[in-house]
């Protein structure tokens, strides 16, 4: 069982009961829509900015429950069932529920990306989510970016301690 928060990615997912063994059913689809950002305030109903840690060993987007807590977790059947996530240094860390939190890119792009909810540290993207949702991941020297396959529009990944992250305004 899970003690703590963890920081390991999360490596695995694993269903409580043989008779739900099919893949998790949301998928994270951010979806682009125009217009800027115009504040940028902390609370409930206003901004908050959040780092997306992208993780290639994740297999679902996760945030801790802390995280824009006031839009509340709605249950799911792998919260119901039991289901969790093995962590790389074998920790079970149990599905709580998803939660779709809406933000804005530090270039204006406006998204939505469903989480899974879980005892974490912070957001994962999870890359295997965000090709799956229609994008490409590009890493560089000279720059890392999510590229939509459909639009051919480039959001800008930042480097922070070494790893690529996806700042994001949220509401």
């Amino acid at each position: 069982s899970s003690s703590g928060k963890n920081s390991a990615c999360i490596g695995s997912i694993f269903e409580v009961t043989s008779a739900q063994k099919d893949a998790p059913t949301t998928k994270s689809t951010p979806q682009l829509r125009k217009g800027p950002l115009t504040a940028k305030f902390k609370g409930p109903g206003s901004w908050q900015q959040v780092d997306i840690v992208i993780d290639s060993g994740a297999v679902a987007n996760v945030c801790p429950p802390e995280l824009c807590k006031y839009l509340g977790t709605a249950p799911t059947r792998l919260s119901s069932s039991g289901a969790y996530y093995q962590a790389a240094n074998g920790t079970k860390i149990f599905n709580q529920g998803e939660r779709t939190i809406n933000g804005q890119t530090q270039v204006g792009d406006n998204v939505d990306i469903m989480f899974q909810v879980c005892d974490v540290k912070r957001a994962l993207g999870s890359t295997q989510e965000i090709t799956k949702a229609g994008n490409t991941l590009v890493f560089g020297e000279q720059g890392s970016y999510i590229l939509n396959d459909a639009s051919g529009k480039r959001t800008p990944l930042e480097e922070k301690n070494g790893q690529s992250v996806l700042s994001i305004w949220m509401w």
